[in-house]
């Protein structure tokens, strides 16, 4: 027998899997239509639903069946969907309106799904600026129980290319699922990723970054950046500091560093910042942090606080001068006797720095014969 049409609204469909550990598959659907069903041969379908979380309308039609009462997860399926207005704000942690296309095909329980997303006002909520995304996909899917493989996904973050794989598991006795992504750029603007995690109209810092990461985030209702875990490393080169203040300040720290304090030609703000990290509960471990300047680098090891935009960073600072080649006049002569105290490890001056205060007053300081000499590397407000 063969029924030629059937048209239902408020349908819901509910599959058993056979296997113990398995939920039942839930669609809820506003209107389904099924074409020429039938038994032992495929039919034509489209529906409408509203996906609940995120909650967005999803238009799909194509091709399902023949069922298979043996073993449903291997029943047939094709077609394409559309997937509108889908805001991702009950997302903890998370904010803006995602849009998505795509096709897919397959058995139920291993889809090969082909598509793209557009999210124009991507956001971490609560911490940074939002961000146009875009991605295009590639994944396989077990329609039985939302388990995904992600072939690389190409992602473009602002200007940005991020290249991610990895899977979406969902976690036995939790309700929802473990992602695990590698990530890795080449290339990729630093004022794109800076935008994400820190609330300022103008990222502080810009430049060509190269990264590579490895990403997990767990089920829970905590907010992304808290649940968050990010382990990997970057590279900054030519990076070119937005502050006015910042740069004339590295460029007079260069020259000084060169041995040149009074040569208004030598210096420059340009700088090599360079990285490992690990992200947990929303603050970034750096176990090694270095930057440089022509005339000097600084290796250093610390926290920063994402919501607090605390910084605790401690390590060293080497230069090319020699700490009397660093000043003038009579200090100059002075310093020469103690030089040989700081030329450690080839550098002709090392000593211990720091850097604590937040993100918008950040404190320089240098310790010498265990007297701590502190600067602010913020311009001082106005009153």
């Amino acid at each position: 027998m063969v029924v030629g049409e059937i048209e239902c609204d408020k349908a819901e469909i509910l599959i058993l899997s056979g296997k113990p550990d398995r939920e039942p598959l839930d669609w809820e659907i506003h209107h389904l239509l099924l074409e020429e069903v039938g038994a032992n041969k495929p039919f034509a379908f489209r529906g409408t639903l509203t996906n609940a979380k995120p909650k967005g309308e999803i238009a799909t039609s194509g091709e399902f069946g023949p069922w298979n009462d043996d073993d449903p997860g291997s029943t047939r399926v094709r077609g394409s969907y559309g997937f509108a207005d889908a805001d991702l704000g009950p997302f903890p942690g998370i904010a803006g309106v995602l849009s998505s296309s795509g096709d897919y095909a397959g058995e139920l329980d291993e889809l090969e799904v082909r598509g793209e997303t557009d999210t124009p006002n991507f956001s971490l909520d609560n911490v940074g600026k939002p961000v146009s995304l875009h991605t295009d996909y590639s994944a396989t899917v077990d329609g039985t129980n939302g388990d995904t493989r992600l072939h690389p996904v190409h992602a473009v973050l602002g200007q940005s290319v991020l290249v991610a794989a990895g899977s979406v598991v969902k976690v036995a006795g939790r309700n929802g699922h473990q992602i695990t992504l590698d990530v890795t750029s080449q290339q990729a603007r630093i004022e794109d990723i800076l935008q994400l995690a820190i609330n300022s109209d103008r990222p502080f810092l810009r430049g060509p970054v190269d990264l590579k990461a490895k990403l997990s985030l767990p089920p829970g209702n905590q907010k992304v950046i808290d649940k968050m875990s990010l382990d990997g490393s970057f590279a900054v080169n030519n990076g070119r500091w937005s502050s006015p203040e910042m740069r004339e300040k590295l460029e007079s720290f260069s020259r000084h560093a060169e041995g040149k304090p009074e040569d208004e030609e030598a210096g420059s703000a340009v700088t090599d910042l360079k990285g490992r990290f690990a992200l947990n509960h929303g603050v970034i471990t750096f176990s090694s942090l270095t930057f440089s300047v022509p005339g000097a680098a600084v290796e250093l090891a610390g926290t920063y606080g994402i919501r607090s935009e605390a910084i605790d960073l401690h390590g060293h600072l080497k230069m090319r001068a020699k700490l009397s080649q660093t000043v003038t006049g009579t200090k100059s002569f002075f310093l020469k006797a103690i030089d040989p105290l700081f030329s450690k490890h080839g550098a002709g001056t090392e000593l211990p720095i720091s850097i604590t205060g937040t993100e918008e007053n950040p404190v320089l300081a240098v310790m010498v014969f265990h007297k701590k000499i502190e600067k602010p590397m913020a311009k001082p407000k106005a009153p």
